[in-house]
């Protein structure tokens, strides 16, 4: 879908704008909710990682928003329910704040 994007960018002359990507995740549960997708969390962490990596590529995508901290009912936050730390987490702040990970 970014290469959608980049494509009508450059035909209407706005590649100099930037876009931000909102409400991003997947989930690490296998409770079949709505928001697809029945990863693990060592799964999430894999999507995760791979979502930043794909959109590190477009020069036009400043940001991108996970969408929960913590699970709720989706399963898709970088913590549990108890604000135990999911592999997710680690690999969340090495790639947004360039760190190891840590807690």
């Amino acid at each position: 879908r970014l290469d959608n994007f980049a494509m009508v960018m450059k035909r209407y002359g706005d590649v100099d704008k930037t876009l931000w990507l909102t409400e991003t995740g997947f989930t690490s549960g296998d409770n079949g909710d709505a928001y697809g997708g029945h990863l693990d969390e060592s799964g999430q962490d894999e999507a995760l990682r791979m979502e930043y990596e794909e959109t590190s590529g477009y020069d036009q995508v400043e940001t991108v928003f996970w969408r929960y901290a913590y699970d709720i009912d989706t399963y898709m936050g970088l913590t549990r329910r108890d604000a135990s730390l999911k592999p997710s987490w680690h690999e969340f702040t090495r790639l947004i704040i360039g760190g190891k990970g840590g807690d």
